[in-house]
């Protein structure tokens, strides 16, 4: 299996991936993706897009939700199966995203509740709160409905194993 690779695609955050493909004699090409980070040369219908971490798809739907709603949209209509593939270790699916612990949320929290017992904080509160687990949950629920993304989640250890069998499944 050839594996093209998108060349946008952080390199000090995919060498577990590339260990895994070099160890399993992968081949690996470079250049720029239409969407995600990793496909198969010969057949471009799935792609794979990997998230290190649940904090990283917090501000992909958050921060840069307009690029990744985009990109989504993207691979929707050229056809293109877009899995996200994130790298968590203790989530196995989509229902696993309401336990997880947003350090953001639980930040905000201590904060509001300093302040209500009278705590002087000069600390610049958001006026909105982050978002909790549940609400990032049932917004990654909402994209995949929308867009037609599929969440899968792996541990780092088992990332680029995961990618192989995603799109060896696509052959």
């Amino acid at each position: 299996m050839i594996i093209q690779e998108d060349t946008r695609e952080k390199p000090d955050k995919k060498l577990h991936i590339l260990k895994y493909f070099s160890d399993n004699g992968i081949v690996v090409v470079r250049s720029k993706l239409y969407v995600g980070d990793w496909t198969r040369l010969d057949k471009q219908d799935v792609i794979v897009d990997t998230k290190f971490s649940l904090q990283e798809v917090y501000q992909n739907i958050v921060q840069q939700h307009v690029r990744f709603r985009d990109e989504c949209i993207r691979a929707q209509q050229c056809g293109i199966k877009l899995i996200i593939l994130v790298e968590e270790e203790s989530i196995t699916d989509l229902r696993g995203v309401e336990h997880w612990k947003n350090p953001r949320y639980i930040q905000w929290c201590k904060i509001r509740s300093m302040q209500s017992v009278g705590k002087a904080m000069k600390i610049k509160q958001p006026k909105q709160p982050p978002l909790s687990s549940i609400q990032l949950m049932d917004r990654m629920k909402v994209m995949s409905e929308r867009y037609g993304i599929e969440w899968q989640f792996t541990t780092k250890a088992e990332c680029g194993k995961r990618i192989v069998e995603i799109l060896g499944e696509s052959a």
